[in-house]
């Protein structure tokens, strides 16, 4: 059983009888309806206490009555501050994440009492995320150096952390850090938090746009920057039917439906408005279904890669293509059967996300080929490859 299947397993008390954690047509898992839901029903809660933003982990920090436990914290964040790294809601998060991974492994510290949040690293530790090789420093793709530059920042983190404190040498890795701090960058939200001012708010996920939702306009709402375990099963679509919602009572987290759920549809909730790709890119490790919405970014292998370029040639320089295959970027194309069918082969075949980099635009003149190809599939388009067209066919 994986990490997550354990995870979801452990917590199905939490979930709604009328949802069930499954796999997603999105990749992954995700939310689907056991039976249909009306607008307002609530989809599941997630306790005040479970929502690990500052002010709760701080308090599970306390629950362990631990110095040690204190002290670890404070030196990843000392690492942190050393390094002069932007300090922000999120990294405090994942500092305290990193703590608990290196803590988890030493026989000294009793975390029973915070069982919950070390089975939920487990499920941080597994999440997919978008890494390429060290070596490609020098790459003139821009995501691809966006991604080396973060990672060389965590790799420059995680050795003030090892001089700082050493027995973290041998429970936490350098990529253990990388993927932690992706995780927890993807599964952010901005949770609504009640004031005493008495005005309206609506909270938003930076990067998010439209995630959440107040019910009541009387009273002013402050966001914290949250993981919300369970709710961050829900996946991403422009099309979604579930918003974020506190209980004014319980104060537990309650996505809502927004529109009617059928019978086995998937819920989901909007996470980002997708005005920045580079943004989108490093943050989504999924295939989105908004082909048509905006421009999305989708895994082809290297073999079904047109083989001419803009000068005529057939050259492909690895190097720059991150080792593999390329992204192509789908604005402007018809969302068509093959295509689909060429992006579920893609991801049938395992190919990492890592090995799909390439920007925006880069080789023109195989877009120009493709949007060809789309508009008239019995050409050969200018392809010197015919098993690309067998392929996209």
């Amino acid at each position: 059983m994986s990490p997550i299947e354990e995870f979801i397993r452990q917590n199905s008390a939490f979930l709604d009888p009328g949802i069930v954690v499954a796999q997603s047509s999105f990749g992954g898992y995700g939310i689907k309806a056991s039976k249909s839901l009306g607008e307002g029903d609530v989809v599941l809660r997630v306790p005040l206490y479970k929502v690990l933003d500052i002010h709760t982990l701080l308090h599970l920090r306390n629950q362990l009555h631990n110095h040690d436990t204190l002290d670890v914290a404070k030196k990843v964040l000392q690492a942190v501050l050393r390094f002069d790294f932007d300090i922000s809601e999120t990294m405090i998060i994942w500092c305290h994440i990193c703590a608990l991974v290196i803590l988890r492994n030493d026989p000294g510290v009793d975390l029973s009492p915070v069982q919950w949040v070390v089975d939920y690293l487990d499920v941080l530790l597994s999440n997919e995320i978008l890494d390429v090789n060290d070596l490609l420093s020098d790459s003139t793709d821009a995501l691809v150096y966006e991604v080396v530059r973060i990672k060389a920042n965590i790799r420059m983190l995680y050795e003030q952390l090892l001089e700082i404190h050493p027995p973290a040498a041998g429970v936490i890795s350098i990529e253990d850090a990388f993927q932690l701090f992706h995780a927890v960058r993807f599964r952010v939200l901005e949770i609504p938090c009640e004031t005493e001012t008495g005005k309206s708010a609506t909270a938003e996920r930076p990067d998010i746009g439209e995630g959440a939702e107040v019910t009541d306009n009387n009273d002013d709402f402050e966001t914290n920057v949250s993981l919300v375990p369970r709710l961050d099963f829900a996946n991403h679509s422009f099309d979604y039917n579930a918003a974020f919602d506190v209980d004014r009572k319980s104060k537990d987290v309650i996505p809502r439906v927004v529109t009617p759920v059928d019978k086995d549809e998937e819920i989901t909730i909007c996470y980002c408005p997708l005005t920045d790709d580079m943004a989108f890119l490093m943050l989504q490790t999924e295939i989105s279904k908004d082909f048509d919405k905006v421009a999305q970014w989708l895994r082809i292998p290297l073999e079904i890669i047109f083989e001419t370029a803009s000068d005529g040639s057939t050259r492909v320089d690895q190097r720059q293509t991150g080792c593999g295959s390329e992204i192509i970027d789908a604005l402007e194309l018809k969302t068509t059967e093959s295509i689909v069918k060429c992006i579920k082969a893609t991801l049938d075949k395992g190919v990492p996300y890592a090995e799909s980099l390439m920007l925006k635009n880069y080789y023109e003149a195989k877009l120009n080929i493709l949007r060809a190809f789309l508009s008239n599939p019995k050409s050969n388009c200018g392809c010197k490859s015919p098993n690309v067209l067998k392929t996209l066919q």
